[in-house]
């Protein structure tokens, strides 16, 4: 999105180009939840990796597939976390609403598939995170490639936060005009 801002301000794409260049993703991900960077400092921080799909969720850590589709059928928040994720994985991740991994990176099946599917992930944490996690409560940071201890507070999306999709308003609505 901001590429095609960019672009639009160098002149290089009209208005109509610059909205077909921002996807209904990329506005989902713009509007999802965050968190301040206050509350996420104060969190005691228990992983560190990759940033593969953005987004901030909240939940318990399992490390079996089984044991995150039984908490998912209890209706209780899951996060994944696995030395890396397989195909027969998929279902947890489905169930799951994040996916942290010990390994992988940009192109791994982990941040592949929680890209499609919409599910926040940080990738690559390194060894021996998954059985240091499960069964904690822990806030998963797609933005930052961060896992944080406990349920944190999240804020929702204000128009201050980006000035990008204000402009995108604009734009459509001079298109429409």
């Amino acid at each position: 999105m901001r590429l095609a801002l960019q672009l639009h301000h160098e002149g290089l794409i009209d208005d109509t180009e610059t909205l077909r260049r921002v996807t209904p993703t990329h506005i989902e991900t713009l509007l999802r939840p965050s968190l301040q960077t206050e509350t996420r400092l104060a969190a005691p921080l228990l992983a560190k990796g990759l940033p593969a799909c953005p987004g901030v969720v909240s939940g318990t850590a399992y490390t079996e597939v089984d044991e995150a589709l039984d908490a998912a059928d209890r209706g209780e928040p899951v996060i994944l976390v696995r030395d890396h994720t397989r195909p027969e994985d998929v279902m947890g991740m489905l169930a799951a609403q994040g996916i942290v991994t010990e390994v992988g990176g940009a192109a791994s099946h982990a941040a592949v598939v929680s890209r499609e599917l919409g599910r926040v992930a940080v990738v690559g944490c390194g060894p021996g995170v998954a059985a240091a996690l499960a069964g904690k409560e822990i806030t998963v940071d797609g933005y930052e490639g961060e896992v944080r201890q406990g349920v944190l507070a999240l804020s929702a999306w204000s128009e201050s936060d980006t000035p990008e999709l204000r402009e995108l308003a604009d734009i459509a609505q001079r298109i429409s005009s």
